[in-house]
Formats: structure tokens, sequence, C-alpha cells
């Protein structure tokens, strides 16, 4: 069992993760990305969302467990006219990104 000294000493680095997470399929032109910002910016999250030809690719960090509401949230409750074809996601350390940003597409 844990003592209270324990606990206290797990640091936010310990609790955090980075996911990488690339959902494609129909996932443009359907609101998935700014889906994604608000239900990344509601959860407290942070990092960004980028289109890519076919899928969006997404750097999402922050507490483990609101990463795996984030990823469940995103599956289950997809803007009506996306279509998530595969769904990828890799973990890494968090490395402390300040916000949640929308990465701007095109020219």
């Amino acid at each position: 069992m844990l003592g209270a000294s324990a606990i206290e000493d797990v640091t936010w680095e310990q609790q955090s993760a980075r996911w990488n997470i690339q959902v494609s399929g129909t996932v443009e032109g359907v609101g998935f990305r700014v889906f994604v910002y608000k239900l990344a910016t509601r959860l407290k999250l942070r990092g960004f969302v980028a289109s890519q030809p076919g899928a969006l690719d997404i750097e999402i960090e922050g507490a483990r467990a609101l990463l795996g509401e984030f990823l469940e949230e995103l599956w289950l409750g997809a803007p009506r006219r996306a279509r998530i074809e595969q769904l990828s996601c890799h973990s890494g350390p968090a490395q402390g990104a300040p916000e949640f940003h929308i990465v701007t597409s095109g020219p």
C-alpha cells in the first residue's frame, strides 16, 4: 500500500503522457478538426490537430485518464458526416505543450 508521501511524490510528468493519434477515413470537410479542438479544450488537454491527405494527425497530451476519455469520445462522438476507417495511437512522454490548437492547412 502506498503512503501519502509516495502519492505526493508523483509528478505531473509521471501522471501525463502524449499520444499521437492518426485518424483516416472521411475526416476532412466534415467538421472533424473543430470537433477535436472542442473535445480537447473541454478536457483541458494540450497539443494540436492537423490535416493530412485523407487523414488527421492529432498530437495530444495531458492526464492519462483524460486521454482515455478523449479517445473514447473521439470514436463514439465523431461528427455525423465523418466516417472513421482506421485509428492508430502511439504514446510517448509529455512534452509540455502550452495549449491545444488547430494547425492551419493549405497555402
